[in-house]
């Protein structure tokens, strides 16, 4: 089973935890040296890796979350109606 909402959720509680973080700034160069190549980030493109490291650090699987479902399994507790199934069929972009 694969939910894809709560990978959304945990990149966008990643990417706010650190968004908060100050921005560092290079500093201009003030040596008189020849040119060389330099190489700068825009604010987003930190933000963006930022927001990769932090949720490359999350888990892929919520066991808590699977520990739940599986007693539920194995008891015979978990019961879906099919209605709820039928709406997300009906809600899925290929039909």
């Amino acid at each position: 089973m694969e939910i894809r909402e709560l990978r959304i959720d945990n990149a966008y509680r990643a990417y706010n935890a650190y968004n908060t973080a100050a921005h560092t700034k290079t500093k201009p160069t003030t040596s008189h040296r020849p040119s060389t190549d330099t190489f700068s980030l825009s604010h987003h493109a930190e933000d963006y890796q930022t927001a990769r490291r932090a949720l490359a650090s999350l888990p892929d699987i919520r066991e808590d979350k699977v520990a739940s479902l599986r007693h539920l399994i194995q008891s015979n507790q978990y019961n879906i109606p099919s209605s709820a199934i039928a709406e997300k069929i009906l809600q899925s972009p290929i039909h």
